[in-house]
């Protein structure tokens, strides 16, 4: 990695304060997000960029076989210590592994990971994945919704945060790489977290969805996403090299 990112990479955690192990929303923005991804079953999995951990631990609670590749040996060390299996990338854009080769696995997850790249290094991510997922095989992501003014905040949040990506931009390197757009929506909306109770929750989010609507419908001839952050799931095609 290099000296511009590794000096603000250095004590990430911290700066996140993040509270290791914890899953999103306690679990329930997973399986929001699951049930998008369409699996059905254990799964093989690979995360790319852990970060917290809280899917790494979510996953394997579930019975998943899943490994997560981070570039903070901080975190890694955190991992290990809650026995989840964990490896140390030394590139943000590497994820081949030794104890990756030659296996085949379903799902690739990456959540809050691209916008940290640069498109170049969003190609590396695919063409990894390409040779690692098998046939139908999917990758999910999530990242700052660059096709909304809502977005900005998270986008410009992080200094570490280089790309600000849209789903054509997604797909105008993903493609290259025999990858499919199966879903894109809106990130998951947990309706039991944080203060507001889920009722209030829920027409807080059928606002959006109006909203979305029209505003769609003035400017684009549909309604569009506009949440701070989107969701995507592509699919590998057959034969994809």
């Amino acid at each position: 990695m290099d000296d511009y990112r590794a000096r603000f990479y250095e004590n990430y955690e911290d700066h996140k304060e993040w509270e290791f192990g914890k899953p999103e929303a306690d679990g329930e923005y997973y399986v929001e997000e699951w049930a998008r991804i369409g699996l059905s079953g254990k799964q093989k999995i690979i995360e790319i960029g852990f970060g917290s951990g809280g899917f790494l631990v979510w996953a394997k609670a579930a019975g998943h076989e899943v490994v997560g590749t981070e570039v903070n040996p901080g975190l890694v060390k955190e991992a290990k210590k809650r026995e989840l299996n964990a490896l140390e990338s030394k590139d943000l854009s590497v994820f081949l592994i030794p104890t990756a080769i030659n296996k085949t696995y379903d799902l690739i997850m990456a959540f809050d990971v691209l916008e940290h790249l640069f498109p170049d290094e969003i190609s590396t991510i695919f063409q990894q994945a390409a040779s690692l997922l098998k046939d139908g095989g999917k990758f999910y992501a999530r990242f700052p919704n660059a096709q909304s003014p809502f977005s900005l905040q998270l986008q410009n949040a992080d200094v570490t945060h280089v790309t600000s990506l849209t789903t054509t931009k997604l797909l105008q390197v993903a493609t290259k790489y025999g990858f499919e757009l199966e879903f894109v929506g809106n990130a998951a909306r947990p309706k039991h977290f944080g203060r507001k109770p889920a009722w209030q929750r829920k027409i807080l989010f059928l606002c959006r969805d109006l909203f979305e609507i029209i505003i769609g419908n003035l400017y684009f001839g549909g309604a569009v996403p506009l949440d701070p952050n989107l969701s995507v799931v592509l699919v590998k095609r057959k034969s994809a090299q």
